[in-house]
């Protein structure tokens, strides 16, 4: 009898146990939270987001005050929504199509070497109706991901066979 409540006993134990463990881990009542180990805010991912929308503009990944460089006056490619908003500058140039790499990328071939372009699904369809190696003359912008770095990401705005 004494064995069968020592068992009971050590089960209950194990549960409760368990129980206040979870209910510390997953902090219901957490004021702590967003705080680093010094006690102030920490900034996290989400405070990058555009309140409206929730989607970031590729052109603004690590872009920050401090990296941030203002971008001489250039065309733009017109719609623009923020009449304040640095002017994207266009590219122009020739190549040889050679392949979608993926749903969001092409790469095309110039005399400098071959580049990876970054695809709106506005030119999807004009993309999937090129066959590979056709020459194309297209236009892109450059967008800065890292600027310490020199990191960049081309976004194509327009393209056609020639």
């Amino acid at each position: 009898m004494k064995n069968k409540r020592r068992t009971k006993t050590a089960g209950a134990a194990a549960i409760l146990m368990a129980v206040m463990l979870t209910a510390s881990a997953c902090g219901a009542n957490n004021s702590n939270a967003g705080q680093n180990v010094n006690g102030s805010p920490e900034p996290g991912i989400n405070d990058q987001l555009p309140e409206e929308s929730g989607i970031q503009d590729p052109g603004s990944i690590g872009d920050d005050e401090e990296t941030k460089q203002p971008e001489e006056s250039a065309p733009t490619t017109g719609g623009g929504t923020d009449p304040d908003a640095p002017a994207d500058i266009i590219i122009s140039n020739e190549g040889i199509y050679t392949g979608q790499n993926d749903s969001n990328s092409i790469e095309i071939r110039t005399d400098e070497g071959a580049e990876t372009y970054q695809i709106t699904e506005e030119l999807a369809s004009a993309i999937e109706a090129l066959p590979t190696d056709a020459p194309v003359a297209f236009e892109y912008t450059e967008k800065v991901i890292d600027s310490e770095q020199g990191i960049k990401q081309l976004w194509l705005t327009k393209i056609e066979a020639k």
